[in-house]
């Protein structure tokens, strides 16, 4: 489901986010093609687990990032969000935790 306000993520359930521009991948392995720079991802000054960071399978240059909210995370309707891939953080998105 979209994440919102009015729909927040629960504190430890994987969200999974969409972009474009995560560069190069590796070899696929096991069906996933991983970034191969390393992807960091913070919220709420809280750094975030990476539990995938590559191309979204069955899609074309369609790039998806699975994050896990700690279990102990503040809630917060409108969280920054932060990405990081080789030494460039992308522009905040907003990210709600119930």
């Amino acid at each position: 489901t979209l994440n919102t306000p009015n729909n927040p993520a629960a504190r430890g359930q994987v969200v999974v986010l969409y972009g474009t521009g995560f560069g190069a991948v590796q070899a696929p392995a096991g069906g996933l093609q991983r970034t191969r720079q390393t992807v960091t991802a913070r919220a709420g000054g809280v750094d975030l687990a990476v539990v995938y960071a590559g191309l979204t399978p069955g899609s074309i240059g369609l790039y998806q990032l699975n994050v896990q909210l700690p279990g102990d995370m503040p809630p917060g309707l409108f969280q920054a969000l932060e990405i990081r891939e080789g030494g460039v953080t992308a522009n905040p998105v907003t990210l709600a935790i119930r």
